[in-house]
């Protein structure tokens, strides 16, 4: 999903700098560099090398040639700008940069300097660490506001998507929050309520809810360009291409204070992708739809799915609009749901959650509903709390057969053992498990996770948060009219 205008713009912005921007002087000091990385050279013998040439000697006593007020005046103003990034780089060459910058400040600064940028990537093949590369001290995470603490406790950004995980402690009663907003250069990127992301807490507790949330990334403001340059939907644009590092300012707002934010400034680092995976061969699959390519980017943040389907425009006719899901399973029959599906019903773009390193070979598996999707609620024949006789065996049609091994109850949480007929069920039967009032008007209590059982092979833990549930609300299940298609095995291609 390539985007030309800022491929375009890219290059004209790399060349710009390459053969405009930094003079024949630089190049050429650039280029010195680079040929005797090639000949094997040290960083230290690098080093001692450009410390020998005249022209740098000069250079690096920059603040007595800055203060030679008719050499300055005889050289225009971007010659002059350009003599400071000279010195700014040969200086640092010389030797500051063998042990760091002065502070992390002083090399962000300096690496807005045009020709800079060229130097550190340099340097960090070398192995030599620069000050802004150094732990440093950072603004504190966690704020405390009339009676409510948010905290912070992870920020992953993989260059379309922001993943935050949050933490609020209160004293008396939660508050609900009501948005979660980044800003970028003083200008919004993200923002949860915009993007019509619910925040609900993912556990709870007495006096602390957990918080986890993906938000896209504007990319125009990303790259600080107008709005038409590059387009406004993050999948449209490649990771390789997002800024390397950000300095945010997130603001968390309240329901109850929405005009006090919680505001933390942060600068955070592009996380790189790892691990990618293809469809080897295009996959036939029932009544001749075709998928014909699949390709997987797995970031610490998200799991990116793109997809092309051959066909689908003339079956979703033969059935009414009825489109095609996927279920994600990785190598231990884990399920994995998207939480986003964008894009044509011939090349969806879908994002799951992000996958563990020991994921392993992936496996899609296509699922469908026939013509007249009928889901009928039935309770489930439970005749006493908190206990009952196990296992109770429920079929739930073309979602599958489950057995209801065991259930246990805490003052915030329940847990059903659950033991699908096939591990890809598991998902669907999560969903199709639930909690409401005895009319089953409402589904308030959907799974919070669901995940294999460690002690107890093929089977699978679901769990619910108690604390959101209502007197009266008992466990119910839907009956569907599903289908699942023929599953597509995926190819790990990285380490």
């Amino acid at each position: 999903m390539k985007n030309d205008k800022l491929d375009q713009w890219l290059r004209s912005g790399a060349e710009q700098e390459e053969n405009d921007l930094i003079p024949p002087d630089i190049q050429s000091r650039l280029q010195l560099v680079y040929d005797a990385i090639e000949q094997g050279q040290t960083g230290q013998g690098i080093r001692e090398k450009l410390s020998r040439d005249p022209q740098e000697e000069q250079a690096a006593v920059v603040p007595d040639t800055m203060a030679a007020q008719p050499v300055a005046k005889r050289k225009p103003r971007r010659m002059l700008r350009h003599g400071m990034t000279a010195a700014a780089m040969l200086i640092g060459m010389g030797g500051i940069l063998g042990s760091g910058y002065f502070s992390a400040d002083m090399a962000h600064i300096l690496k807005q300097v045009p020709g800079v940028p060229a130097v550190y990537q340099l340097t960090s093949h070398l192995g030599w660490t620069t000050a802004d590369e150094q732990e440093s001290e950072s603004d504190s995470l966690s704020i405390e506001q009339q009676g409510v603490t948010m905290t912070i406790e992870k920020i992953v950004y993989d260059g379309r998507k922001v993943y935050l995980e949050m933490k609020q402690q209160h004293d008396a009663q939660r508050q609900s929050i009501q948005d979660v907003e980044i800003y970028i250069n003083g200008k919004s990127a993200a923002s949860a309520k915009e993007q019509q992301s619910a925040v609900p807490p993912q556990n709870q507790s007495e006096h602390a809810d957990q918080y986890r949330l993906h938000l896209n990334l504007n990319p125009s403001v990303l790259f600080g360009l107008p709005d038409g340059i590059v387009s406004s939907d993050p999948s449209e644009i490649q990771l390789s291409q997002m800024p390397a590092q950000l300095d945010m300012q997130i603001r968390v707002s309240l329901k109850k204070a929405p005009n006090s934010p919680f505001v933390y400034n942060v600068n955070v680092q592009k996380q790189p992708q790892t691990a990618s995976y293809i469809l080897k061969k295009k996959a036939s699959l029932p009544e001749k739809l075709v998928v014909r390519t699949v390709e997987v980017e797995v970031t610490p943040a998200t799991t990116y799915i793109d997809m092309n389907i051959e066909r689908i425009e003339s079956w979703r006719r033969k059935h009414e609009g009825s489109g095609v899901y996927f279920i994600l399973m990785d190598s231990l029959n884990r399920p994995y749901h998207p939480f986003l599906t964008s894009g044509d019903p011939a090349t969806p773009h879908m994002e799951y959650n992000s996958l563990p390193d020991d994921a392993g070979d992936l496996t899609l598996v296509p699922y469908t509903f026939n013509l007249e999707p009928i889901m009928k609620k039935y309770p489930v024949p439970i005749q006493k709390e908190p206990s009952d006789a196990h296992p109770i065996e429920l079929d739930m049609g073309t979602t599958g057969k489950v057995k209801i091994m065991e259930r246990t109850s805490t003052d915030n949480e329940i847990t059903l053992r659950i033991q699908p007929g096939e591990a890809y069920q598991a998902y669907m039967v999560a969903y199709s498990l639930w909690y409401g009032d005895q009319k089953m008007h409402e589904a308030r209590g959907r799974p919070a996770e669901i995940f294999p059982d460690p002690a107890h092979a093929g089977q699978y833990l679901i769990t619910y948060d108690k604390t959101r549930l209502k007197p009266g609300d008992r466990l119910c299940y839907y009956v569907s009219n599903m289908r699942y298609l023929k599953e597509i095995p995926l190819t790990r291609v990285t380490k």
